[in-house]
């Protein structure tokens, strides 16, 4: 029996407008009120997925955040915090402001951004939540150090117009002792060493008893490669990346037509086992 199902946001459970359509958030719930557990497994920060469970879907579940960096349980008691560590943050801001790219670096409940002082426009996505801005290292250090902050995630991205300059950081950040996944052509996020989705999803298989083999989950694209290979229901959406549908064991259609709420539909009503 499929006991949790977990879900990317970005392309896979949101639509083309971002948003959770009604027929995926109505399917959540019939999901939940068969009993079983739901989870949103996102690269996303807690304050937004906290915001998605209590004023969206309005049902109990799973945080998997930035990445896996953070999980917290339905009760929103935490059970997993993996940060990066501090030498690893210094030397992937130097890359940044060597290379002219931005960087953004996630703790529980903000970012904290570096853009360098060029023209330009960042490729890519970015944090939309509450972000302090820095130009300094000593502020970096001063909050690692004095103000004792934790980052469990940055993200990395390209200029237009920078592209040589960024390939040659890229080289130098994939060298650092992190877990990198690509978001885009020009848009990596950066993780602790071995945390991912799938490392999250290990904590709560462990915690509460169950085997992932029980699991579902659904994504598209690089930094959920582990997590849809990992689990014993891996879902590719239509849209997914071919590196995603070659690990998934099921594919469903497209995040713009409902794909997450159709397959979980498909397994309450037994089409699935």
């Amino acid at each position: 029996m499929i006991v949790l199902a977990g879900t990317d946001l970005d392309g896979t459970f949101f639509n083309n407008q971002s948003r959770i359509s009604d027929y995926n958030r109505q399917a959540v719930r019939d999901w939940v009120q068969s009993g079983r557990d739901f989870a949103i497994c996102s690269g996303r920060s807690l304050p937004t997925v906290s915001q998605l469970f209590s004023h969206d879907l309005r049902v109990p579940g799973y945080k998997v955040c930035l990445n896996g960096g953070i999980v917290y349980d339905k009760d929103d008691q935490p059970i997993m915090r993996r940060p990066l560590d501090n030498a690893v943050v210094l030397a992937a801001f130097h890359v940044a402001k060597h290379y002219l790219a931005r960087i953004v670096f996630f703790a529980e409940h903000h970012a904290v951004s570096y853009t360098p002082g060029i023209m330009g426009r960042v490729r890519g996505n970015w944090h939309n939540g509450e972000t302090i801005k820095i130009t300094r290292e000593e502020d970096l250090v001063r909050m690692l150090t004095v103000d004792h902050v934790q980052f469990y995630k940055f993200t990395f991205n390209g200029i237009f117009g920078n592209g040589f300059s960024f390939a040659l950081a890229m080289k130098k950040i994939a060298a650092l002792p992190i877990h990198l996944s690509r978001s885009n052509r020009f848009f990596y996020e950066a993780n602790a060493p071995h945390t991912t989705k799938a490392s999250a999803l290990h904590t709560i298989a462990t915690t509460t008893g169950r085997s992932m083999a029980n699991f579902m989950c659904f994504g598209d694209y690089e930094n959920d490669l582990e997590m849809i290979r990992d689990v014993g229901y891996g879902v590719a959406m239509a849209n997914a990346i071919p590196k995603i549908k070659a690990v998934a064991r099921l594919q469903t259609v497209d995040h713009d037509d409902d794909g997450v709420g159709k397959m979980l539909h498909a397994v309450l009503a037994g089409k699935i086992h």
